[in-house]
């Protein structure tokens, strides 16, 4: 899906302004609706991952928003995140700290696109140049989808947790043990990504071609594109 996004926007900008508009107005009813499939409540759908891309991809566009000083990014974001946890923990178990949940920490709730765009932002006027953070970064998605896989999850991740928590009882020894559990959970994940890595690159790369032809040859002669 990312080739395709790419190269719509490539040769047409305000393509991308029309899947933002529409994927995020999905995304984010679903964030707020109550009664949908548990597939598609709180993030975990195609439609916020698309969503987020798309604007992703924006940023990446427009760059204007790297003039803003470092200084005002980070007070915004800590000023928000104090006054939202702050508004949080002495409405919790009421109905207005039901509405502020809602609102601030699905992954595809206003609150949380909020703190995740000035986090990127932070993190994208960053310039670092290294192979082993540009590892780690690029296996970031395939560390989600394994950790988040429920029989991973549930049948490892958690119960290994519970028994830690149980055999050591200690908060600072629980804490280091969950910092190593994290660690080798990344280290799994980013063997597991490299290795099927040319799997991906080629169907990507195949992908991409045929998009480049599809878009080419149909949309923008038919003027779709104009």
């Amino acid at each position: 899906m990312a080739p395709a996004i790419n190269s719509f926007s490539a040769k047409s900008p305000v393509h991308l302004y029309y899947i933002i508009v529409i994927s995020g107005s999905i995304s984010l009813y679903m964030g707020l609706a109550d009664g949908l499939d548990p597939s598609l409540y709180g993030g975990n759908n195609i439609i916020n991952f698309l969503f987020i891309y798309s604007l992703g991809r924006l940023l990446h566009n427009k760059q204007e928003w790297k003039k803003i000083p470092d200084s005002k990014l980070i007070t915004l974001y800590l000023v928000y995140n104090i006054f939202l946890f702050t508004i949080f923990y002495f409405t919790k178990r009421s109905f207005l700290g039901d509405v502020v949940y809602k609102l601030s920490f699905p992954y595809d709730s206003i609150g949380l696109l909020l703190n995740s765009l000035l986090l990127f932002m932070l993190f994208g006027k960053i310039q670092i140049r290294s192979t082993t953070i540009n590892t780690i970064a690029t296996s970031t998605f395939a560390m989600y989808l394994f950790h988040h896989n429920p029989i991973i999850l549930y049948k490892i991740i958690k119960p290994l947790t519970i028994y830690l928590d149980t055999a050591l009882g200690g908060a600072i020894s629980l804490f280091f043990a969950l910092v190593l559990l994290t660690v080798a959970i990344m280290m799994v994940t980013i063997a597991v990504d490299c290795f099927i890595r040319p799997t991906t690159k080629f169907l990507e790369n195949m992908v991409s071609s045929s998009i480049e032809h599809l878009s080419h040859n149909v949309f923008l002669k038919d003027g779709f594109g104009k």
